[in-house]
């Protein structure tokens, strides 16, 4: 696994969430441990994994995606974790996704709650929603084409991988769901 000059031979499962002891030299040549940072734990848990995706990895990456998409929303919009977010009409969360999927407002409801809420809680995207899953190329994550949304699944991982890279520090900042602490043996 490879993170930006950092090589581990353990897989992510096997990451251990203590943290170090200090003041103790190592022995011969016996590996080091350090911890690892915020953002590397998101490169190494989060964007590492997603663009490693490809071809027919599409439709699992949407199931990435919508989770961390939303912890964004939160997080840009001071959403509360116990507070639902609201898609009414001119709310501030509808014109995030709107604005985030690149797609018209009045539609922007009926795209998060057929792909977001349809993943989430049904692990299919919702039917009630004409769409394509693409792997084209385009300047924007998703769009309608008459009443059918065309989403361009690896521009939309794109864009959650630098969401991810710019607010790293924050998403998981709160004292209900951090990310655990982990060490790589280097």
């Amino acid at each position: 696994m490879s993170n930006h000059g950092y090589r581990t031979d353990k897989p992510a499962d096997t990451y251990e969430t203590h943290s170090l002891q200090t003041g103790i030299a190592p022995v011969g040549s016996a590996p080091l441990e350090r911890q690892v940072s915020q953002k590397e734990k998101v490169e190494i848990w989060f964007i590492d994994p997603l663009r490693k995706l490809e071809g027919d990895d599409g439709f699992v990456c949407l199931f990435i995606c919508f989770p961390l998409i939303e912890a964004v929303v939160r997080y840009e919009l001071e959403v509360p974790d116990d507070v639902d977010l609201t898609f009414s009409d001119n709310s501030p969360a509808l014109k995030w996704v709107a604005s985030f999927l690149t797609v018209p407002e009045a539609k922007a409801r009926e795209s998060w709650d057929a792909l977001r809420n349809g993943l989430m809680h049904r692990g299919m995207i919702k039917s009630a929603t004409s769409y394509v899953l693409t792997g084209e190329k385009s300047d924007r994550p998703a769009e309608f084409n008459g009443d059918v949304l065309r989403v361009y699944v690896w521009v939309l991982r794109d864009r959650v991988v630098d969401l991810l890279k710019k607010h790293h520090k924050k998403l998981w900042n709160d004292g209900g769901c951090p990310l655990p602490r982990i060490t790589v043996t280097s």
